[in-house]
């Protein structure tokens, strides 16, 4: 390099390779970007953070989020919504065949209830039989789908991912696939509708046919018999008589002597 001196600007005495250290002035727009960022990082810091006076971000999340339940409930009032349809499962065939077709092939609802409803391990529950983890009404599916399970997590809410009318038509179609046969039933898990608990995986499910009337009657227990009566004692058997000794030949008696003739008369 060549040697370039300046007298106008101290040096800062530092030298390296022949490189010398100036005091040079900082460019103006450099001075002014630093300068206007320090009173804007001052201004921050008192607004949002010593006075409160503006919200911070999360705050102003939750504000939209507010304002937006509070256009969707207008929305709703307005137009029914699923208030109107939420009281009771569809009937109706289209609204059937958009619920299964929703339900197998353009949602992942499959996935973790089998097609047919019948439930996946470690996933979701079957459908098919009378225990539910939610509930046991209609409005109850409804909820589920809509906002998720809060006893599940793998049942996410679909409300973000499905419009109102679709998840009233998949709720419909789950509805009726209470009572039907599944391939592969998975065990039963939750409550009946009476409140009963589901049995235990690995127990022994109670025969379908025995009602609950169908338990022994008490009077099955075999009573305890009262002892029967003693027979009257029987007087001991006579001894057998000991072979009578046969008695001995009776000697014939000798014949006594006749008597002599009384003399005739005569």
């Amino acid at each position: 390099m060549s040697d370039i001196k300046n007298n106008d600007v101290p040096d800062m005495g530092h030298d390296a390779d022949g490189i010398r250290e100036l005091d040079n002035f900082l460019p103006r727009w450099w001075l002014w970007l630093f300068y206007i960022t320090t009173i804007f990082a001052v201004i921050y810091l008192l607004v949002y953070h010593v006075f409160n006076a503006a919200p911070l971000q999360e705050e102003q999340w939750k504000q939209e989020m507010a304002a937006a339940k509070k256009q969707i409930e207008a929305h709703v009032a307005a137009t029914g919504g699923p208030k109107q349809v939420a009281a009771e499962a569809s009937t109706d065939p289209a609204v059937l065949a958009l619920g299964k077709e929703l339900f197998t092939t353009k949602s992942t609802c499959w996935t973790c209830h089998a097609p047919d409803g019948g439930g996946m391990p470690a996933l979701g529950p079957n459908l098919t039989d009378g225990f539910k983890l939610n509930g046991h009404s209609f409005a109850d599916t409804m909820k589920v789908i809509t906002d998720g399970s809060p006893k599940n997590p793998v049942m996410i809410p679909w409300k973000s991912m499905l419009k109102p009318d679709e998840i009233y038509a998949v709720a419909s179609h789950v509805w009726n696939l209470k009572g039907t046969t599944s391939a592969n039933p998975k065990p039963p898990e939750g409550v009946d509708a009476d409140g009963k608990a589901a049995p235990a995986a690995g127990a022994p499910a109670a025969p379908a046919a025995a009602p609950v009337a169908a338990a022994p009657a008490p009077a099955a227990v075999p009573a305890p018999v009262a002892p029967a009566p003693a027979p009257a004692e029987t007087p001991p058997a006579p001894a057998a008589p000991a072979p009578a000794t046969p008695a001995p030949a009776e000697t014939p008696a000798a014949p006594a002597p006749a008597a002599p003739a009384a003399p005739a008369t005569p």
